[in-house]
């Protein structure tokens, strides 16, 4: 799946380095998100308990030079932002992505989040396969902290991203909702002791990771 990917460039103006911070309970989730003067979405974070957790996980992600503003009331462009990402928290999957702050993440991060971007709902693949599809066969770490790098987790669906064993490793919301998400989006999942695994047949094989990447 294609989506629109719009670079962000540091403004020198203070005004657009004002990041507006918006917050909306939705399905008993809090909702947060920051965006630029300019339209660009700068984060995106979410919390089952409160607002003030959904802010602090949201605003690490600012640089020192952009300053953070809570709005009195959510625009268009904010709310429809919200619908998307209460879709996706509902394992509806997201279709269509707003403007992104790519050039604020490192190369590295951008690689692996946009072939991030190519896993379908209701399949998962692993850090090390992400790797190898990536050219870097022994970077599965580096994979696993650039998707740690993430300031659009439900948008890009680092959660579909899993140990080589198929348990679900960590996840910046937690684990309790990365399973929930994958749940609704189809995968099967099981007990393996404590933890909790995916089931193979969900399980996206080299072969078909390298085949989405090119779509």
């Amino acid at each position: 799946m294609k989506f629109r990917l719009r670079e962000m460039r540091r403004p020198h103006s203070e005004a657009l380095n004002l990041c507006e911070i918006y917050l909306k309970k939705l399905g008993g989730a809090w909702f947060c998100i920051g965006l630029m003067a300019d339209g660009i979405l700068r984060f995106t974070s979410l919390s089952e308990r409160d607002a003030k957790e959904a802010l602090s996980r949201g605003i690490r992600f600012l640089k020192a030079w952009e300053k953070p503003r809570k709005a009195e009331s959510i625009p268009r462009e904010a709310e429809k932002i919200f619908r998307q990402m209460a879709e996706a928290y509902q394992g509806l999957g997201v279709r269509e992505l707003p403007p992104l702050a790519w050039s604020e993440l490192k190369p590295f991060t951008r690689k692996v989040l946009r072939l991030t971007l190519q896993i379908p709902r209701g399949c998962v693949t692993s850090y090390r396969l992400m790797a190898k599809v990536l050219g870097v066969p022994r970077a599965a770490r580096a994979v696993g902290v650039a998707l740690a790098s993430n300031p659009y987790p439900l948008l890009i669906p680092c959660h579909r991203i899993v140990k080589g064993d198929l348990t679900l490793g960590g996840y910046g919301l937690g684990v309790k909702i990365k399973a929930e998400i994958l749940r609704r989006e189809g995968v099967s999942l099981e007990e393996a002791g404590k933890a909790v695994k995916v089931k193979p047949e969900c399980y996206l094989s080299w072969e078909r990771l390298k085949r989405q990447q090119s779509v």
